[in-house]
């Protein structure tokens, strides 16, 4: 059970990273704000 909770810990980690990275166009193109990234990067990772 532990290791399905650090692969989710890892994989939000990656995830949120990615995120953070993504320009003004890729926000766009996804449909998402810099709001809206920033409301999810800054989520618990277990979360």
């Amino acid at each position: 059970m532990w290791k399905q909770h650090l692969k989710r810990i890892v994989h939000n980690w990656r995830t949120r990273s990615r995120l953070n990275s993504l320009s003004d166009a890729q926000m766009k193109d996804l449909g998402l704000t810099s709001s809206d990234i920033y409301n999810e990067t800054n989520k618990a990772l277990w979360k």
